[in-house]
């Protein structure tokens, strides 16, 4: 889906997503409210959406945030400007981690089919990890506390799961997955409020201190 008030770039877009093998343009909407009434119906669902960073909204949060914060499926290709960019860089932010990619405008179509591509392939990992999860995850994002979403609470399980084998700290599990930190210690507070995890105080080579974590037997099974 593509997001873009300025209707010829947009149409373009949608022509240069539609000959990349495995996409389809499932539509564009020229405004937040427009977007977010697409991403509500349950057909067609929708993976990625293309952002327009510039594109007007009201709202006191980030546009980003706005965006998903009603659509735990969705994730989030950003097109920025150069005077954007300082955005690229807030990995802390809400929502930061459904941002999988980001385009500087203006773009060729060679741009845009590299990042699509290297898209496709994360989300085929991705479903692996979520269909590899255990029934012990809960399955609507109503049961998880504000800020966590199901589909991401899958996706951190279940790469804890695929490394049972050794503990892990908060920055690793980061590196591994794609997320902040910050959204991390969220996640792995939560697992471990559930029991599903231990958590073991341990200092670094750097002399800092630090939770390492590991998977509980019960948890594994």
């Amino acid at each position: 889906m593509i997001v873009d008030d300025n209707m010829p770039v947009a149409e373009l877009n949608r022509i240069y997503v539609n000959h990349v093998r495995g996409f389809n343009c499932s539509g564009i909407a020229s405004s937040l409210i427009q977007a977010k009434c697409f991403l509500a119906q349950d057909e067609p669902k929708v993976d990625l959406v293309l952002l327009n960073q510039n594109i007007p909204y009201t709202h006191e949060g980030s546009l980003l945030s706005e965006l998903c914060e009603e659509n735990d499926h969705v994730h989030v290709m950003l097109i920025a400007s150069k005077k954007d960019c300082h955005i690229l860089n807030q990995k802390d932010a809400p929502y930061a981690h459904r941002m999988v990619d980001w385009l500087l405008a203006p773009f060729q179509f060679t741009r845009l089919e590299h990042n699509l591509s290297a898209y496709r392939e994360k989300l085929a990992v991705y479903r692996q990890w979520a269909s590899d999860t255990p029934v012990l995850i809960p399955t609507a994002s109503r049961a998880l506390p504000k800020g966590l979403t199901n589909v991401t609470l899958r996706i951190v399980f279940a790469w804890i799961k695929s490394n049972q084998e050794q503990a892990f700290s908060t920055k690793m599990l980061a590196n591994a997955i794609g997320l902040s930190c910050v959204s991390c210690r969220k996640y792995l507070l939560y697992l471990s409020e559930k029991q599903m995890l231990t958590a073991q105080f341990h200092y670094g080579t750097s002399g800092r201190p630090m939770y390492m974590y590991r998977l509980f037997s019960h948890s594994a099974q």
